[in-house]
């Protein structure tokens, strides 16, 4: 799909997850795999889109605008376009998961 496609658009519950050039959106997403520590002190500018932990680490699909630092306690991997998308997709029926906060009734 990433040789036919030029731009991307990731609809998920009626919504827009992700939009823009693919080769843009690939060049700013990342697995990152290290310790479950480790990937829960990603720098601020670092945007997890799913993480993944196991007993002896943790992977996380992350979108890094500008790039991730130059050296860290972690291994970079580079995405293709179909995880990229179930990344997205996934995050969104996380989202839908969630219930709705219930109003509280009115104690006497």
């Amino acid at each position: 799909m990433e040789r036919v496609c030029d731009y991307l658009v990731v609809l998920a519950g009626s919504r827009i997850q992700l939009a823009g050039d693919v080769s843009e959106l690939l060049a700013s997403h990342y697995r990152i795999v290290g310790t479950r520590d480790v990937v829960a002190a990603l720098p601020a500018a670092v945007e997890p889109v799913s993480v993944d932990h196991t007993l002896r680490e943790s992977t996380a699909i992350v979108h890094a605008a500008n790039g991730l630092p130059a050296s860290g306690p972690w291994t970079v991997e580079a995405l293709d376009l179909e995880e990229l998308v179930l990344a997205y997709m996934a995050r969104a029926n996380q989202s839908a998961a969630q219930p709705f906060p219930m109003p509280t009734e009115a104690h006497r």
